[in-house]
């Protein structure tokens, strides 16, 4: 498949996934898990750290749908200040659509390499060219962004009672650093080599297509 297809084809998942219907939820779960049984390829392990660090959105989430969301109430006895079970549904309904975007996003991120991945960002940012983008400027700062990023060392905690706000600027400036060299990085005499694909066939139009057809048939 193109890359430029499988970007189109996560557009269309991503936002079909975000509205957490219940049907739509399915479907999404059923295509993860046939592109994990066709690659014979799961989830790296951390993705399962990721989505275990992510438990302040879960409680933000929680505490949004469940006292915001009108409805039936949990406990009669709390009475207006009870949550409800239609605020229980929903959340989680959107927490497991936060799981599952963060699912997908690491197997077309595993499943595309950066080379294919760059073919399909340059191919979609054709439209924006009409607004002034340059695409080749576009690909040379991700591929120097990548370059910095891939060779930069783990930010790591030296001294496991530094607290969290030091901890947190300390990533933050780290951060900004590096996009400030990235933006003000100079050109080489080494020429950066990008090798681009030809256009995805008219034939392969029908996968982003039928998915859009499949998602809005069940929701």
């Amino acid at each position: 498949m193109h890359p430029l297809i499988r970007l189109i084809c996560f557009i269309i998942f991503a936002a079909f996934v975000s509205l957490g219907q219940f049907s739509v939820l399915v479907l999404g779960t059923v295509l993860v898990l046939a592109i994990w049984l066709i690659s014979k390829q799961g989830p790296a392990p951390k993705v399962w750290r990721m989505l275990k660090r992510m438990k302040v959105f879960y409680f933000s989430i929680l505490l949004i749908y469940l006292w915001f969301t009108p409805g039936e109430i949990i406990f009669s006895f709390f009475d207006s200040w009870s949550p409800t079970y239609e605020g229980l549904f929903q959340a989680l309904e959107r927490i497991f659509a936060l799981c599952l975007l963060v699912f997908a996003v690491e197997t077309l991120l595993r499943l595309t390499p950066r080379k294919l991945l760059l073919t399909g960002l340059y191919y979609l940012a054709a439209p924006f060219v009409l607004l002034g983008l340059n695409r080749d400027q576009f690909i040379v700062r991700i591929m120097l962004t990548l370059d910095l990023v891939s060779s930069d060392p783990k930010v790591q905690v030296k001294n496991k009672k530094q607290a969290f706000k030091d901890y947190l600027n300390d990533i933050t400036q780290r951060l900004a650093d590096k996009i400030a060299d990235t933006i003000n990085m100079k050109t080489t005499s080494e020429p950066m080599i990008f090798e681009l694909q030809a256009p995805p066939s008219k034939m392969q139009w029908m996968w982003p297509v039928s998915l859009f057809v499949l998602f809005l048939s069940v929701s």
